[in-house]
């Protein structure tokens, strides 16, 4: 991880170590090489939940589809 990238997260996360933890774990990810010129297409689906900050529970699917999203890229 790049001393900027790790200076910053330091002071942003200094209060709470559990914070700071996950982002030095996941940091590193987002710094991978670029994706490789290939097709591939990306969805995503929202699901109405009555909980604010709640994931429904896939398994059940109580709850209606309210947005559906997609995106292409043909390489």
């Amino acid at each position: 991880m790049p001393a900027e990238i790790e200076e910053f997260i330091n002071k942003l996360y200094a209060n709470d170590k559990e914070f700071l933890e996950e982002a030095r774990r996941w940091i590193p990810l987002f710094q991978a090489p670029p994706v490789p010129n290939i097709k591939r297409l990306s969805l995503d689906i929202e699901v109405f939940t009555p909980q604010e900050n709640r994931v429904p529970n896939p398994k059940e699917a109580n709850y209606e589809i309210i947005a559906i999203g997609s995106q292409v890229v043909m390489g």
